[in-house]
């Protein structure tokens, strides 16, 4: 599985980003807007989140939105990705309901384990070590947790084969997509890769 994650370009606008991801075949969308300064990151994000919303509904794609649990629930997105600093993932899950996307970033094994009872659908392992990816894996699937794996850290087309031999289960990528040449026909081939 493939989830791109928006991120700041020189070269094309959030919405743009989301267009050609979704053109390339990938089906699951990450609005994050970190590049935004806080007191105006609310609006921005509202105003991205409606639009990129309506966009991937009608490519049967499903939006998650980082960090903001009150947001995912006005624009009847998909789920929410939790941060570090974000609500637990119980309030998360009390507010938007038993159908929503709950993601969590996680930096080690024990993150994972300690979600192991939550009741979330994915983590985010950020590390681009490969070494790194496959002893979590490897210490998170020992302690019989089954919370599938996603690897974001700089992932791109050529890392693809030792993330997978590494154990996880899908990948999240953002300026390998957003920086290559022709980001619909990358994006298809990332998906290719993972097939």
């Amino acid at each position: 599985m493939l989830q791109f994650i928006t991120s700041h370009s020189d070269r094309y606008s959030l919405i743009q980003e989301v267009e050609m991801a979704i053109a390339g075949g990938c089906r699951w969308i990450e609005l994050r807007m970190d590049h935004i300064a806080a007191d105006g990151r609310k609006a921005a994000l509202k105003s991205a989140a409606a639009e990129i919303n309506a966009i991937c509904k009608d490519a049967d794609a499903f939006l998650i939105i980082n960090g903001d649990v009150d947001l995912a629930i006005e624009v009847e997105c998909h789920g929410v990705h939790l941060n570090r600093d974000s609500m637990s993932p119980a309030e998360a899950r009390d507010k938007m309901g038993p159908a929503a996307v709950i993601g969590v970033t996680v930096d080690s094994a024990d993150d994972i384990i300690a979600l192991k009872n939550k009741d979330i659908d994915y983590v985010t392992l950020d590390t681009d070590d490969i070494n790194a990816i496959r002893e979590t894996v490897t210490t998170v699937r020992q302690a019989r947790v089954g919370i599938p794996i996603v690897a974001a850290g700089n992932a791109d087309i050529a890392s693809i084969p030792a993330l997978k031999a590494a154990g996880a289960n899908g990948i999240a990528a953002s300026r390998s997509i957003i920086d290559a040449d022709n980001p619909e026909d990358y994006t298809r081939r990332m998906l290719s890769a993972l097939a």
